[in-house]
C-alpha cells in the first residue's frame, strides 16, 4: 500500500508579488523537492485540491504545476489512485544534487593531470583593465581602429566561398608569406612561409611546442625568474622545470650540461628577458647555441616584444644565428592588441609537418578574416607605420616612468633598460615586494612582484611596471601613489 503525503512540505511555499508565474513556483519547489529527496521514491503528492485550499490559490494553477512535472517524469499518474514521485527521478537523500553531506573528496578528482598542473603553475592575470601599472597591454587608445575597421570589412568582403571552407592548419598563406618577409627583413629570421605556423597568441604557440616537443618527465631549462606562461606550457605536459639564473648578458649557460640536468629544450627571452628586461650579448647567444648543438637541445626563443627597442634598431634574433635549432615565437599581441589573437612559430624544415598535423588536430585551422586583414595590414604598409608611432609613443612614456620615479631618488632603484612596455623597478633589502604589491592594489594599482617570478627563493625583490597602456598623466599619478605608499612603510 502507497503511503500519501497529506502536508504540504515546509519549503514549498508561492508569492503571488513574485514576477515568476505561480505555476512556476509550485512546479520548482515540487521539483526541488523531488531531487533533494525530501519527497522520496513512491511518495504520493496532495490531490490538486488540497494544495489550492492549502495555498489559497486557483486549482487550474496547481493543475498546470502538476501537469508540467508529469510531462517532464518527475511524477507518474495511477487512475483512481492519484499522483506519484517517479522512482527513475527520486536520488537518495545522501546523493542529492544540493546535498551538502557528499564531498567532493568522496571521488576521484575528474581534472586531467594537465589541467591540475595548470591550475597550480603562477599565471599572469588577464582581462585587468588599463591602469597603472598592468603589465602586457599596448597603448589600446592609440590604434587605428577606423583603419583597421576598414580592412577588416574589406577583407570579409572579398571572401571567396573556398576562404570559408577548412583551410591550411598552418595558416593563410598570404598571411605568411606577409610574416617571413617581414621577419627577414626585420627580425633577421632565416625562414619560408612554409616553416610559419598560425596559432592564437605566442601561448598557443608555446602550449603546440610543448605537446609536439616534450615527454612527460623532460627537463626544460627556463629563466629564472621568468615568464610564468612557458612554465604552464611545460609543466602541463609534465616536464621538469630547471631554473638556470639570468644576469645582465642573458641566460646564464653553464659550461657544460653536467652543470644541469641536460635538457630536451631551453626556453630563452634573449631581445627582451622577462622580466628583467636585459638583452643577450653576442657571446651568450652563441655559447648557448654551441651547447644545445652538442646535446641535440632545442631552443625557444620567445620574441614577444622586441619591436619596441627605444635606442637604435631592434636586435636580431638568435633563430638567424641558427635556425635550425631554434624554434621561434612571436605574436601581434603586443604591437596590434591582444583582442586579435594572432601569433605565429617559425619551426626547423625537418620538424614541420610534426606542427602542422598538431596544429590540425587542436582545431583544425586559424581563422580566416583577420588572417586576411593583418596580411593586407603589413603588406601595404600600415603596420611599419603603426610601429614608428607606437615605439615614439613608448619611448615619451619609458621616458616620463624613469624620470618621475627619480624626483625622489633613494626610495626605488630603476632598471637601465630601454627595450619593451614594462620597467622593472628594485624595493630596499628590507620590503617585500609581495606585500607592497597588496597595499598598492587597495590604492588602485597593479604591480606585479617580481619575486614571483622566481622557480624557488627569490634573489631581489622588486616590481614591474607596465606604463605601455597608460599616458603620461596616469604614470605621473600611478608613480606618486606608488612613492607615497612605499613612505609609509
Amino acid at each position: 500500500m502507497k503511503s500519501r503525503l497529506r502536508t504540504i512540505p515546509p519549503s514549498i511555499a508561492v508569492d503571488a508579488s513574485s514576477s515568476t508565474p505561480l505555476y512556476r513556483q509550485l512546479y520548482e519547489a515540487y521539483r526541488e523537492a523531488i531531487l533533494s529527496g525530501q519527497l522520496g521514491r513512491g511518495a504520493q503528492l496532495p490531490s490538486t485540491r488540497e494544495v489550492a485550499a492549502e495555498l489559497g490559490i486557483s486549482r487550474n494553477t496547481v493543475l498546470n504545476a502538476f501537469e508540467q512535472l508529469l510531462a517532464e517524469g518527475y511524477t507518474r499518474g495511477e487512475v483512481g489512485a492519484g499522483t506519484f514521485v517517479d522512482t527513475a527521478f527520486s536520488y537518495p537523500r545522501d546523493r542529492s544534487p544540493n546535498s551538502n553531506r557528499q564531498t567532493t573528496s568522496s571521488f576521484e578528482s575528474p581534472l586531467s593531470k594537465e589541467a591540475i598542473r595548470i591550475a597550480n603553475t603562477p599565471h599572469i592575470e588577464a582581462a585587468l583593465p588599463a591602469i597603472p601599472f598592468r603589465t602586457g597591454l599596448p597603448a589600446l587608445d592609440c590604434f587605428p581602429v577606423v583603419l583597421w575597421s576598414r580592412i577588416v570589412a574589406a577583407a570579409s568582403r572579398a571572401a571567396t566561398v573556398a576562404d570559408m571552407n577548412y583551410s591550411d592548419p598552418q595558416g593563410h598563406s598570404r598571411f605568411r608569406c606577409a610574416i617571413a618577409e617581414y621577419l627577414r627583413q626585420f627580425r633577421a629570421v632565416k625562414c619560408e612561409p612554409e616553416q610559419i605556423c598560425i596559432v592564437s597568441g605566442s601561448q598557443q604557440g608555446l602550449q603546440l611546442i610543448a605537446r609536439v616537443m616534450v615527454n612527460d618527465g623532460d627537463a626544460i631549462w627556463v629563466e629564472n625568474p621568468g615568464y610564468p606562461g612557458a612554465r604552464a606550457a611545460f609543466s602541463a605536459v609534465g616536464a621538469e622545470l630547471i631554473p638556470v639564473p639570468v644576469d645582465e648578458e642573458g641566460i646564464q649557460v653553464p659550461s657544460s650540461q653536467g652543470a644541469q640536468r641536460k635538457a630536451k629544450l631551453v626556453y630563452v627571452t634573449p631581445s627582451h628577458q622577462f622580466p628583467l628586461g636585459f638583452t643577450m650579448s653576442l657571446a651568450r647567444r652563441l655559447q648557448l647555441i654551441d651547447l644545445c648543438q652538442q646535446n641535440n637541445t632545442w631552443i625557444v626563443e620567445d620574441d614577444y616584444d622586441s619591436e619596441f627597442r627605444h635606442a637604435g634598431r631592434p636586435l636580431s634574433s638568435l633563430q638567424g644565428l641558427a635556425p635550425d635549432r631554434v624554434i621561434y615565437v612571436g605574436t601581434f599581441s603586443k604591437v596590434m592588441f591582444p583582442a586579435l589573437r594572432l601569433g605565429y612559430i617559425v619551426v626547423p624544415l625537418g620538424l614541420v609537418e610534426a606542427f602542422s598535423k598538431s596544429r590540425r588536430a587542436a582545431d583544425f585551422c586559424p581563422p580566416f578574416i583577420n588572417q586576411a586583414a593583418m596580411a593586407t595590414f603589413i603588406l601595404e604598409g600600415y603596420f611599419a607605420r603603426h610601429l614608428r608611432r607606437m615605439r615614439a609613443l613608448y619611448v615619451q612614456r619609458h621616458t616620463a616612468i624613469v624620470e618621475e620615479i627619480e624626483r625622489q631618488p633613494g626610495l626605488l632603484q630603476v632598471s637601465r633598460i630601454h627595450t619593451g612596455i614594462h620597467l622593472p623597478v628594485w624595493l630596499p633589502k628590507s620590503m617585500k615586494d609581495t606585500a607592497l604589491a597588496e597595499l598598492l592594489s587597495k590604492e588602485g594599482i597593479i604591480a606585479m612582484p617580481i619575486s614571483k617570478l622566481y622557480l624557488g627563493a627569490p634573489v631581489r625583490q622588486g616590481l614591474l611596471l607596465g606604463f605601455g597602456a597608460i599616458d603620461v598623466l596616469q604614470i605621473q599619478q600611478g608613480v606618486g601613489t606608488l612613492l607615497g605608499v612605499l613612505r609609509t612603510l
